[in-house]
């Protein structure tokens, strides 16, 4: 994301426009554009928002576990990346933005890569809950309890989903996959704040969680 300090007429000191308005002594940081461009805006410090930035001093060494010239996080040998969508888009649009990047959508089978898909979720929602952005999970001939990734990968894992949505399960047979992924019409996307969800894969999210290996980490 890039941070660019200020949004247009800011910081303005008040809420108004003729400047009597509520004073305006605190300052919070918003998601200015669907291109991923965050801004600027000086707040009255009383005012609510959907969150807050902490910071401390790091004890000890820090690894980073970043994939090389990409600059991905990575995790257990997979670095993840989230793209904004640039007018919230399908789950076809999405899978093709992974293509493009020599990528899948993200499938995801441990806690520390829930971890990774969860925080870039949340950091493309900017606060607001009901946004969502897509994983590579599938129901089998649209609400079956059969469940499989994108990738081709085992269901094994599968926390943190929204009450309501189907169980998941990986009693479908490897043959069956291809096969029963073109007749898919449901899929799956992490909201805002940071659980699963059953979405049709022609709804629209604002976002794409990316995986691929990472080759080269630092």
């Amino acid at each position: 994301m890039n941070i660019e300090p200020w949004g247009n007429c800011d910081p303005s000191g008040t809420n108004s426009s003729h400047g009597h308005g509520q004073s305006e002594d605190c300052t919070g940081i918003y998601l200015a554009t669907s291109s991923g461009i965050a801004k600027w805006n000086d707040l009255a410090c009383n005012q609510k928002i959907g969150g807050f930035i902490c910071k401390k001093p790091c004890d000890g060494e820090h690894k980073h576990n970043i994939c090389g010239k990409d600059g991905w996080p990575y995790v257990n040998g997979k670095e993840f990346h989230a793209f904004p969508l640039h007018s919230p888009g399908n789950y076809w649009q999405a899978l093709s933005i992974c293509n493009k990047h020599d990528a899948q959508v993200a499938s995801i089978h441990s806690n520390e890569e829930n971890k990774i898909t969860s925080a870039l979720a949340i950091g493309q929602a900017g606060g607001n809950i009901s946004a969502c952005s897509w994983i590579g999970l599938h129901s089998a001939n649209g609400g079956s309890k059969k469940r499989f990734w994108d990738d081709g990968s085992n269901v094994d894992f599968g926390k943190h989903v929204e009450p309501g949505s189907l169980p998941l399960s990986d009693d479908i047979s490897s043959d069956d996959k291809d096969k029963e992924s073109h007749h898919c019409r449901e899929c799956a996307a992490i909201n805002g704040n940071g659980h699963w969800k059953d979405m049709n894969c022609g709804a629209n999210c604002g976002a794409v969680i990316c995986k691929k290996e990472c080759r080269n980490p630092e």
